[in-house]
């Protein structure tokens, strides 16, 4: 079935209304006046018929980000009983952008460290926050995730390659971020996939320690 909504140019009103329409039997079709309320209506009860709207007003995130979580927990069965559930699906989903990002920020966040995703930090010491578009030109690093406690500012890289498999331009890009991000205050910590796969627990206590 194909619905269609179009803007009702000979309407009398002094507002927009809208024209949806949709197929009955063969050229037959129904068609009905609506105004913008009743489009929101609508879509409304479509968003919580398809179960999007508890997430949309929860994490307050679109749609689109609401139909992705849903998909991820169809397909993921430990989202089932996550302890987190409702509570960082959002990041989990739409923003950490590994599964190796998600088991870190599930366990950081369970013993109460909450990190910020993807901060953006310029050439320059300027920082920006997620979803804030990246400046390709003046962009030095978007680290995975950022702690800051006083005057200590760590950020935190999981890196899907182990030290060995990394290539020397790879290598030697991550050391120029690293001094550059040293040179602006920063504590940079690199976890190689397999450190956070098989020893999550020295991860997490390196990370305690760094902000203490």
């Amino acid at each position: 079935m194909k619905l269609e909504i179009r803007l009702n140019e000979e309407s009398s009103k002094n507002y927009n209304r809208y024209l949806l329409s949709f197929p009955l039997t063969g050229d037959t079709s129904l068609t009905k006046e609506l105004s913008e309320l009743d489009l929101k209506e609508i879509m409304d009860k479509i968003n919580e018929l398809l179960g999007y709207k508890g997430l949309i007003d929860v994490f307050k995130c679109s749609k689109e980000e609401a139909e992705k979580i849903l998909k991820f927990q169809r397909i993921q069965l430990n989202c089932k009983d996550c302890k987190l559930k409702m509570v960082e699906c959002h990041r989990c989903v739409n923003i950490c952008e590994s599964p190796l990002e998600r088991d870190l920020l599930h366990n950081l966040v369970l013993i109460g460290i909450n990190p910020e995703l993807q901060l953006r930090i310029s050439k320059f010491n300027e920082v920006g926050h997620y979803p804030v578009d990246v400046n390709k030109e003046s962009i030095l690093t978007i680290p995975d995730f950022y702690l800051e406690n006083g005057m200590k500012k760590v950020c935190i890289y999981t890196d899907g390659h182990s030290y060995h498999e990394r290539t020397e331009n790879q290598a030697m890009r991550d050391r120029s971020i690293d001094r550059e991000l040293q040179n602006f205050g920063y504590q940079v910590l690199r976890f190689t996939g397999k450190e956070i796969r098989e020893k999550m627990d020295i991860v997490i206590a390196t990370i305690k320690r760094s902000i203490e």
